[in-house]
């Protein structure tokens, strides 16, 4: 407190009481900002989560009678290879695993790790690959006469970038400078 002492006695008083406002102002909003950055990077991990379910889904639904029909060359990932975020799209074979579509991958044997995780799944399947990738997967269902049950027969997978749709520094900075400059009005 000295120094407090020593700087009202050198500034007008209403100058302190100013500056210790805007610093207590900083300080709130630069704490602020953390919650909210970490609260935002949560929304948006579990919205991107649901989007790439969704793309998968539809990616299943646009494959489904060429994968049924066994006509591989017919199957298609580029309705989901040209959505924001995408960073794999893929069909692979529920039997042997080896990718189906897209045709640069074709008669390959899926390595991915997910790929695998997915067939053993048999369902439909999502989680978190790392810091910024989302699988998600959706088996293409047919009825299997020999079993007498509906059965996966091919796997529509999708491999979704966070980066490409999550907060970046630029806006984590936009928000601080934004709340502070509120804060200040107030």
């Amino acid at each position: 407190l000295p120094g407090v002492y020593k700087f009202a006695q050198s500034i007008e008083f209403r100058w302190v009481i100013g500056i210790f406002i805007v610093a207590f102002i900083f300080m709130v909003t630069s704490l602020a900002t953390i919650p909210m950055t970490t609260t935002i990077s949560h929304t948006i991990e579990a919205e991107s989560m649901r989007r790439a379910v969704t793309i998968a889904r539809g990616l299943a639904q646009n494959n489904r009678q060429a994968v049924i029909d066994n006509l591989e060359v017919s199957v298609s990932t580029r309705t989901a290879e040209i959505e924001d975020g995408v960073s794999v799209a893929a069909i692979i074979s529920a039997k042997d695993g080896h990718v189906i579509a897209p045709v640069n991958l074709r008669q390959q044997d899926a390595e991915n790790a997910f790929f695998r995780e997915a067939r053993r799944e048999g369902k439909e399947f999502h989680k978190a690959l790392g810091h910024s990738l989302i699988g998600a997967s959706t088996p293409i269902i047919s009825y299997d006469a020999g079993r007498g049950e509906q059965t996966a027969i091919a796997y529509a997978i999708v491999i979704y970038d966070l980066s490409a749709v999550g907060i970046r520094t630029e806006q984590t900075f936009s928000l601080f400078v934004e709340t502070f400059a509120i804060s200040l009005i107030f």
